[in-house]
């Protein structure tokens, strides 16, 4: 399991505490090509290195301290997750996950420019191949979205880099999973979960595809991926649900107002205290109800 980032979380206090450096990376796009583009190489980039971490955990676990009365992680994922968590404070994450996404961030800007040289390239042979343009010529459109398969060019160590979504999911499943076949239904073995993710939902125009949002690429991009066993998360502490499920003819995505995919509806209005224990009188004691324990599972589950 991956655990999840804040990636657009604006606020100054709360916990955990936002990963600023992802935020401001996504924010970037500026249209709905490079909304979807980002996407893609920010997926790339994050299994390429979940995998390399994995692979170098007890490594990557040197020198983590653990918390009074915790026990030392045997599972891959147990550990995967306190080095994420380690030093974490109210105010910023800490160094462990500082530097793990800024190792995503680096991949993901070399994916990114793989994918312009792709478009560049995929335009030029878009203009070759235009018929002479008549005296009143229609809107043009770019070629559509490019896949997310993208061009081998030279390394700086001299060898070859490429990177392809799918083919870094599927090492990535094939650490995870013994004798891993897409064809094949498993349980979610990687979930990814968007902390605050109502800001992905800003609708934005773009003159040559009209409107479209980061949520609806990222959409479009985990659609990519959508056999492998790879399950999504969005939380939000919005009040406006249709943010994230839109009346379809109102849906920036074509096949939804075609009625030829669907949205799955959200997990909204939990009640209060749905995981809270019960006190016994005569056995709960008033040190179990002020210890930690017992006030993390009052309030609203997330």
């Amino acid at each position: 399991m991956i655990p999840g980032f804040r990636p657009l979380s604006n606020l100054k206090s709360g916990f955990p505490a936002a990963d600023e450096a992802v935020r401001d990376w996504f924010l970037r796009a500026k249209t709905k090509l490079e909304g979807f583009t980002r996407a893609g190489a920010f997926l790339c980039a994050l299994f390429v290195t979940v995998l390399d971490y994995l692979r170098n955990i007890d490594e990557r676990m040197a020198g983590i301290e653990l918390r009074a009365n915790e026990e030392q992680p045997n599972s891959n994922e147990a550990k995967f997750r306190l080095l994420m968590t380690a030093g974490q404070t109210f105010s910023q994450q800490g160094q462990p996950r500082r530097e793990f996404y800024d190792q995503v961030l680096r991949i993901a800007d070399e994916v990114l420019s793989l994918i312009i040289l792709k478009i560049l390239y995929l335009i030029a042979l878009y203009q070759l191949w235009l018929p002479p343009e008549p005296s009143t010529p229609p809107r043009k459109r770019m070629p559509s979205s490019p896949g997310l398969s993208f061009a081998v060019i030279q390394g700086s160590d001299g060898g070859d880099v490429r990177y392809d979504l799918k083919e870094e999911l599927g090492k990535l499943m094939d650490y995870l999973i013994e004798d891993f076949d897409v064809l094949r239904d498993y349980p979610p073995a990687i979930i990814l979960s968007f902390d605050e993710a109502h800001s992905l939902t800003v609708v934005e125009a773009d003159n040559v595809d009209g409107l479209w949002s980061e949520f609806s690429e990222l959409r479009r991009a985990l659609r990519v991926i959508h056999s492998y066993p790879c399950y999504s998360v969005f939380l939000s502490t919005t009040g406006k649900v249709q943010q994230f499920t839109p009346d379809a003819l109102h849906d920036t995505s074509t096949r939804l107002q075609e009625g030829l995919l669907f949205l799955t509806p959200p997990f909204c209005e939990l009640g209060l205290d749905q995981l809270a224990e019960k006190a016994i009188g005569g056995e709960t004691t008033l040190d179990h109800v002020s210890s930690l324990a017992f006030l993390a599972k009052l309030s609203r589950p997330l």
